[in-house]
């Protein structure tokens, strides 16, 4: 069933019971579920309807789920039907809340910290209550909360688990730094202001319940901004993938268009009706405006026959600032949006290479006053903060010439990925992070406050 066939009609197994009106593809996973809105017995129902090989499975954990979550009282979406369509497929078909909106899109859409701090209260609460009843979200994430009328309501039964008493404790913790892991790093001190929330609706014996969250943050962290690094080299729902013997190309499935098609058929004959920004051995980099946006592009140039040497079985910086842009943005961190990578290659043997990112607007951080700072401005605390926040995930950056912070109305956004890593080895990165902190600091006078200043707040 496609969203081109909506609206549509479905008859139940029994002749009895009314038919399902689909009329809008809430989700899709071919092969496994579509999720539709439409109407049943003249009322707004969501209809779930499951496919493929585990579809009988996953239909009685859904089922299992949702009751569960009303024994325990929990507020969740009321299950009307659960049966068969008339061609055997498994349907659950729910009461439809009145304006839903996704937690996701509550806290996307909040003005202020307050807001979120808000929001992200009335989540905690409700995952306490989920967790005293002695469940688990096991998918826990803001999509799977609605809220409704001013109630957060939890979906996706499938989800739902129940685990023995004796691992309660370790599994509540590792639930709530799972879902914690899921906000921005801008969020972390909004994290520590709602740990106590947490506690108040559902105590925990341990006494170092704080501590090991947080390792358990970091570590749900670093394995979910991984996962997505390795994510965003294949071919999947948000990415495209296409590899020959003579190129590698790897864009973003929604920034697919007729200029980036013309990119990856001739690159350079493309970036010669840009505007030139650099030209130099290692690197060449143009600015082009296209109907879809302003375009930077960077291409990494082959010096000659030693350099192609060197490089030719490494990882090309194309692909590094592809998969660091990635590693950023999974962590909520800004840098201009990566577009696409493209390798021109012979066999697995790398040659030129070329990395686009959409245009950030900002001015460099090397515009901040350079002499004087009688207190903080909003742009020089933002950027110790963003050093706050690498310092905390182990990224180093590599480079922290002043250029290589953009400044978009005082928010930090970070450019120039190639240098850029993150070590799982503490001293590693303290080798790593001690020549990024120096270097920045070197962007200011040994004598000014600025730089007096971030030598007090950075890490």
């Amino acid at each position: 069933m496609k969203s081109s066939d909506l609206p549509l009609v479905v008859d139940l197994v029994s002749e009895q019971l009314p038919q399902l009106t689909c009329i809008k593809l809430l989700r899709n996973l071919p092969g496994k579920r579509q999720v539709f809105s439409g109407t049943w017995e003249d009322q707004p129902v969501v209809a779930k309807i499951f496919s493929g090989k585990a579809a009988q499975r996953h239909w009685q954990r859904e089922k299992n789920g949702s009751a569960a979550l009303h024994r325990a009282q929990i507020p969740t979406p009321e299950m009307l039907y659960a049966g068969n369509l008339r061609d055997s497929r498994p349907i659950l078909i729910y009461q439809e809340l009145p304006k839903p909106i996704t937690a996701l899109e509550y806290w996307q859409n909040c003005q202020s910290d307050e807001q979120r701090l808000g929001i992200l209260r009335q989540l905690i609460v409700l995952v306490a209550s989920i967790h005293r009843q002695g469940l688990v979200q096991t998918d826990i994430h803001l999509n799977n909360f609605l809220n409704s009328n001013g109630t957060l309501h939890a979906i996706d039964g499938d989800g739902i688990r129940s685990y023995p008493p004796f691992f309660h404790a370790l599994a509540f913790r590792k639930n709530l730094a799972l879902l914690l892991a899921q906000l921005p790093m801008s969020a972390e001190a909004l994290i520590h202001a709602v740990i106590p929330t947490y506690l108040e609706h559902h105590p925990q014996s341990d006494p170092r319940f704080n501590e090991n969250l947080f390792n358990d943050l970091n570590h749900v962290r670093r394995k979910r901004r991984l996962r997505y690094v390795v994510k965003c080299t294949r071919n999947c729902s948000e990415f495209v993938r296409r590899q020959s013997f003579s190129h590698l190309a790897i864009f973003r499935r929604d920034c697919h268009s007729n200029s980036l098609d013309t990119f990856l058929q001739n690159p350079d004959d493309f970036m010669a009706q840009g505007i030139l920004l650099k030209d130099g051995n290692s690197a060449t980099v143009v600015k082009i405006a296209t109907p879809e946006g302003t375009w930077v592009i960077k291409r990494y140039n082959i010096k000659g026959f030693v350099h192609a040497l060197k490089r030719g079985l490494r990882t090309t910086r194309a692909m590094i600032s592809w998969r660091n842009a990635h590693r950023l943005n999974s962590s909520g961190i800004e840098t201009p949006q990566a577009i696409a990578v493209l390798e021109k290659r012979v066999g697995l043997w790398r040659r030129n290479c070329y990395y686009i990112a959409a245009l950030s607007d900002g001015i460099s951080a090397a515009a901040l006053n350079k002499t004087t700072i009688q207190q903080p401005t909003a742009a020089s605390a933002n950027l110790a903060n963003l050093f706050k926040q690498l310092f905390q995930l182990r990224i180093y950056h590599g480079d922290c010439k002043a250029t290589n912070f953009l400044l978009n109305q005082d928010d930090p956004v970070i450019i120039d990925l190639d240098a850029m890593g993150e070590s799982r080895w503490k001293w590693i990165f303290m080798l790593r992070y001690r020549k990024d902190r120096q270097r920045f600091l070197n962007n200011w006078p040994d004598e000014s406050d600025l730089y007096r200043y971030f030598d007090q707040q950075l890490p």
